[in-house]
């Protein structure tokens, strides 16, 4: 299989795509590495308090390199948190969501309003669509 990478902002985004079909995307390794992960490169400085909000940035831009149709996203543990930011921003690019055992590392959250808020907002999107969250 080749390696495949997406240059974004700061990092060289190294995934993996085969077969024929609708698109999955596992989080993280699997399919896509995020910034600083496996054959992931570092190209500028990595923004720690921004960084739930990087990677789903570069599932985004990952996802609409490849296709403009909505796909699945399963995220496990550290992916799973990102899912759960990726919902929140871009729910309309999904057509199924699978989250099981997300860690939020507290320091990408700033602060106890700003995880108030995002468990909110994930409950809402969460209610919107048929979205799986363990």
């Amino acid at each position: 299989m080749p390696k495949l990478y997406l240059q974004v902002e700061e990092a060289s985004i190294y995934f993996e795509a085969e077969g024929n079909g609708p698109y999955l995307i596992f989080i993280p390794r699997g399919v896509v590495e995020v910034h600083g992960y496996g054959q992931s490169k570092l190209t500028g400085p990595q923004d720690d308090k921004n960084r739930l909000e990087t990677e789903a940035d570069d599932i985004y831009r990952l996802m609409r390199s490849l296709t403009n149709q909505n796909f699945t996203l399963f995220g496990f543990r550290a992916g799973g948190a990102v899912s759960l930011k990726y919902l929140v921003k871009y729910l309309e690019t999904l057509q199924k969501m699978s989250v099981h055992e997300p860690v939020v590392n507290p320091g990408a959250l700033s602060d106890g309003k700003q995880l108030a808020q995002f468990r909110t907002d994930i409950h809402n999107a969460h209610r919107t669509k048929d979205m799986i969250l363990y």
